[in-house]
């Protein structure tokens, strides 16, 4: 590792959060509010769950259930991923690669939730880098260019 890169604030979101006990129709409503596709799930400012709207939709819907009777506890997947907030972006795309999920909750040092990052702002991150490194490539080589023509002398195959 070359160095120590905590996640950027430019893709730390401020996270969608619900309750287990809550009932799914709240759930649902507040994922609407929010215009979010996904809610973590928190005990004590803890993540315990994801819910996403899939899940609503295959329990609630598929199961022919009474959103307002069905507690989120019963839909949410507790297999909840999270990433330290002192961890990097390549660390990121490695956890959401290897576990094949699109959102990480990030959390501090004693587990509490403080945000959540996507592989959405991910990618949109890291393409704004390389344009970025990208530029910088060209300003390069133009410059090399504008000596190599004031010295006489050809930058690249010299002979």
């Amino acid at each position: 590792m070359i160095g120590v890169m905590s996640l950027p604030a430019e893709i730390v979101k401020d996270p969608c959060t619900v309750e287990a006990f809550t009932d799914a129709m709240t759930a649902a409503c507040r994922m609407d509010l929010f215009n979010v596709g996904s809610l973590i799930v928190v005990d004590g400012g803890r993540p315990v769950g994801m819910l996403t709207d899939r899940d609503l939709a295959l329990f609630v819907i598929e199961g022919e259930r009474d959103p307002a009777s069905c507690s989120v506890a019963e839909c949410m997947n507790e297999d909840v991923v999270t990433i330290g907030v002192s961890e990097s972006p390549t660390d990121a795309i490695e956890l959401l690669r290897l576990h094949g999920i699109r959102r990480l909750p990030i959390v501090d040092g004693d587990g509490r939730l403080v945000g959540i990052v996507a592989a959405d702002d991910l990618v949109q991150y890291l393409a704004r880098e390389l344009a970025d490194l990208g530029c910088a490539i060209r300003r390069e080589l133009a410059q090399e260019g504008m000596a190599a023509g004031m010295s006489g002398s050809r930058v690249l195959g010299k002979e």
